[in-house]
């Protein structure tokens, strides 16, 4: 008899187990998905290898700094022909044996108009079909070509665009048409000009968000590669010092309407004099503000008087602007060690121990309101609690690669 209830007993248990399973494997299954795309977060294994294969826009393109997360090369060679590309496709492939090959070439050789547009369009046609032969199973993906300086040379590389994409539509390659992107009245943007073809670093930031949407497998030839849709009177405002100032968000964040009003070298009281200006008259829908990292050295301010004036531009935006919602980034890390990249002269008087202060401070008073703090300051720490120095210029300011990991974390603010 006792036997009996023990087992009846374990049987109830495993029924009771399935049960709770399945409710949660249902919810699971249910639980909705982001509303946008997260391009930061890329699903890769030790197996994939990303060969970046192109000529010197390719060859000076810093891969490294925008896709830290995937095992790649960069074979991008400067003047590279269109027949030698393909004469090299095999050893490449040999040598690196990729997974993933993302292609650009064509705009030298438009540059040095030896070849017409139907000439330069099979050269690179060629390419690709060396490239599934020595490597059937690799993914591709095919960059546009990118715009120049010259007006006459973009209608020519528009022609071959156009061929390039009809070709790819039903061809399994990925198109990523990074062309418009770089524009500005029919030109390379000239903020994005190195000379007359080459880039610049915010440009390849932007040509960076267009590849890593592909790479996401999602349409990367529309405007918004987030797949972020604002409403149309939606307006975003950033507020705050260099740290802000010196963001190319609309790099990362094409199309969204964005406003940097970071002002170089300012400190809260100094924001708190122009928030009018900058905040009260644009009437933003969202405002993200990081501020108070140069009140440390600018000002006799102590850290409570700095968390203070914090408190207070928040509280003037919230009465001025009651239908703005409010992002409160916590200040950055910094770098101080003696490394030889860091700069004494940029950190000053600014320390850890302060930043830690006000950041612990500003997350327990706004932990339960209806203003959202985000926690930027773990994202850029090394493993010495530091600024991380791939992400700083000199100990305070940030690369481009320390902005990629800044939009990586504001991306879900920015999108909801």
């Amino acid at each position: 008899m006792k036997n009996k209830i023990i087992n009846i007993i374990l049987i109830l248990i495993l029924l009771i187990t399935i049960i709770i399973s399945s409710f949660i494997k249902e919810k699971r299954e249910i639980e909705p998905e982001d509303p946008y795309i997260n391009i930061y977060k890329l699903k890769t294994n030790k197996k994939e290898n990303y060969l970046f294969y192109g000529d010197s826009l390719t060859m000076y393109y810093p891969i490294d700094i925008f896709f830290e997360d995937l095992q790649k090369v960069n074979t991008g060679t400067n003047s590279y022909r269109l027949e030698e590309m393909k004469d090299n496709n095999h050893n490449l492939v040999e040598v690196y044996n990729p997974t993933h090959i993302i292609i650009e070439t064509g705009v030298d050789e438009v540059v040095r108009e030896e070849k017409n547009e139907i000439e330069i369009y099979n050269g690179i046609i060629n390419i690709i079909k060396q490239i599934k032969k020595d490597r059937p199973y690799a993914k591709i993906y095919l960059e546009s070509l990118y715009p120049t300086r010259d007006i006459e040379k973009n209608k020519k590389i528009k022609n071959i665009n156009k061929m390039l994409k009809e070709y790819t539509k039903d061809k399994k390659i990925k198109y990523i048409n990074i062309y418009p992107h770089l524009l500005e009245n029919n030109l390379l943007k000239k903020d994005y000009a190195e000379d007359e073809i080459h880039l610049t670093e915010n440009a390849y930031a932007r040509v960076s968000t267009h590849i890593r949407a592909a790479l996401k497998n999602e349409k990367s030839n529309y405007n918004n590669v987030y797949n972020i849709n604002p409403e149309k009177n939606e307006k975003i405002v950033f507020i705050g010092d260099s740290l802000t100032d010196f963001y190319p968000i609309n790099e990362y964040f094409e199309n969204i309407n964005i406003i940097n009003n970071g002002i170089s070298g300012y400190t809260t009281a100094d924001l708190l004099e122009r928030l009018n200006e900058f905040v009260y008259e644009e009437k933003p829908s969202k405002v993200f503000l990081n501020i108070g990292i140069n009140d440390m050295s600018k000002t006799e301010e102590t850290q409570e008087e700095i968390f203070n004036n914090i408190n207070l531009i928040i509280s003037n935006i919230k009465k001025n602007c009651p239908e703005t919602k409010i992002y409160l980034e916590s200040l950055y890390p910094i770098n101080n060690s003696n490394d030889q990249k860091i700069k004494q002269s940029a950190i000053e008087s600014r320390n850890m121990k302060e930043i830690n202060y006000i950041n612990k401070k500003l997350k327990e008073k706004y932990k339960d309101s209806d203003v959202t703090y985000i926690n930027v300051y773990n994202k850029l720490l090394d493993n010495n609690n530091l600024l991380k120095l791939t992400y700083t210029i000199e100990g305070l300011h940030l690369t481009n690669t320390g902005y990629n990991k800044v939009s990586e974390v504001l991306l879900p603010y920015i999108a909801e």
